[in-house]
């Protein structure tokens, strides 16, 4: 999405910011990736919270 930050860590974190709508989202898990294909649950939680 045009106008989103974000950033993702190895130890299961993520976080996105959209400025447009004041919206800042937060996930913070205790399972490290082990690739850097992003794990389920992120994916699930950038499509719930985009």
């Amino acid at each position: 999405m045009p106008g989103r930050y974000g950033w993702v860590g190895g130890t299961g974190t993520t976080a996105h910011i959209v400025p447009a709508t004041g919206t800042v989202t937060v996930l913070m898990t205790q399972t490290a990736m082990t690739s850097p294909t992003p794990t389920p649950l992120m994916r699930d939680f950038w499509r719930v919270t985009a």
